[in-house]
């Protein structure tokens, strides 16, 4: 009999293999397991016999390097080091953070309350960016050696040669779309040219800001990598209305409490929004086997689901050019 992959294992993650992976962090389990909403990674929340909560996350097969995962690891450690509001995973058995089980990376934290951020005033923004600025106050002192530079030709660039991989941009837009792709790149790359890089967050998004009593919690690193400060302070607040740059300025007024902005990389966020229609793109086209995002995105096979994204990407270069 043919033995499962990796990605197969991933897809069909078991409960004797989770319960496999807890114990070599010292942890007997409960028998309910309950999968949480990740569609990147498998996620998982679990008690132990004591009752206590515990998280552990499974990474996807193929993406990270062992080398790039320990740099997540040894980033959200800096962060428990200097105070700031996140959650480090725990070492195993063996002393490292990060394990291996039928060839899947993964790792365990202790459980974490909180739920995401639903809606963001001035008062959040506020607390966001002086949060946001310890954040990259701690990530200019170090760099990222095996994790990847945010920027166009990661985020456009690379995800490009993905969708021409995978083949499931229709041929009659196929052209159209590197074209497009192209086009964009040309116009972007000197802008992110000039925009120092650091550690930054690189996906800080409602989902990944979590809120309780207790406070505000940064959560999922596992976009992490170096690029531009501004790639952590647009995508909560996403939008080009009068309110959305409102609360822009409050982020940039906590976040200069602690260290100084450069305003120019504000020109940065229409380009950062065009370069997200090709990297989700592709994102979705790597990943359209997946059964869990088959459920999510069952047309994204379909001709219709890819002419609304170049039509979308067009209409934002389109917006870039009239802007300039």
């Amino acid at each position: 009999m043919a033995q499962s992959s990796n990605t197969d294992t991933f897809y069909d993650l078991n409960p004797e293999c989770i319960h496999r992976a807890f114990e070599s962090a010292g942890l007997q389990l409960e028998p309910t397991i309950v999968f949480l909403n990740s569609l990147e990674n498998r996620v998982v929340r679990v008690n132990d016999l004591d009752g206590e909560r515990w998280v552990g996350k499974f990474y996807r097969p193929g993406r990270w390097t062992e080398g790039a995962l320990q740099e997540e690891h040894d980033f959200l450690q800096e962060m428990v080091d200097e105070g700031l509001p996140v959650v480090a995973p725990v070492p195993l058995s063996n002393g490292a953070t990060l394990g291996s089980i039928e060839g899947i990376w993964f790792c365990v934290f202790p459980y974490h309350v909180g739920r995401p951020c639903d809606e963001v005033d001035s008062k959040m923004a506020y607390q966001v960016g002086a949060l946001v600025g310890r954040l990259h106050s701690l990530g200019q002192r170090g760099r990222f050696r095996h994790r990847p530079s945010l920027g166009p030709q990661y985020w456009g660039g690379v995800a490009l040669q993905t969708l021409e991989k995978e083949k499931v941009v229709p041929e009659s837009l196929w052209p159209r779309y590197q074209q497009a792709v192209a086009r964009l790149l040309k116009g972007v790359e000197r802008a992110f040219a000039q925009a120092p890089n650091l550690r930054i967050h690189g996906d800080l998004h409602k989902g990944n800001l979590l809120t309780s009593s207790l406070g505000l919690k940064l959560v999922d690193l596992d976009d992490c990598g170096m690029g531009p400060a501004v790639q952590d302070l647009w995508l909560l607040v996403g939008g080009r209305d009068p309110e959305a740059v409102e609360l822009r300025e409050w982020m940039l007024e906590g976040y200069q409490t602690i260290q100084p902005f450069d305003r120019r990389q504000l020109e940065l966020i229409e380009p950062l929004r065009a370069l997200k229609f090709v990297h989700y793109a592709a994102w979705l086209a790597k990943r359209r086997n997946d059964p869990a995002f088959q459920r999510r995105f069952s047309d994204v096979d379909s001709h219709a689901f890819w002419r609304r994204e170049l039509e979308e990407l067009e209409q934002q270069i389109r917006y870039l050019s009239e802007s300039d």
